[in-house]
């Protein structure tokens, strides 16, 4: 496991994608993810609390092309 951690728009990302060509390890935007459970929670209109962000987190279907980066 390789983990980029830096400030917003420093290039986490795309280092991130380069270390993981060229390793061939697979590659998860976290970001995403983090993205995902607050669109969930906005389309869902549930209350936000750790115990419906575990509900939220575990339903999350990320083929869903409305989740999927533009």
């Amino acid at each position: 496991i390789i983990a980029v951690d830096g400030l917003s728009a420093s290039g986490k990302g795309t280092i991130g994608k380069i270390i993981a060509k060229y390793f061939n390890l697979p590659y998860l935007d976290t970001g995403l993810l983090y993205r995902a459970v607050a669109y969930k929670f906005l389309e869902s209109k549930i209350s936000v609390s750790t115990d419906n962000a575990l509900h939220v987190a575990r339903n999350i279907k990320l083929q869903d092309q409305k989740l999927l980066p533009r």
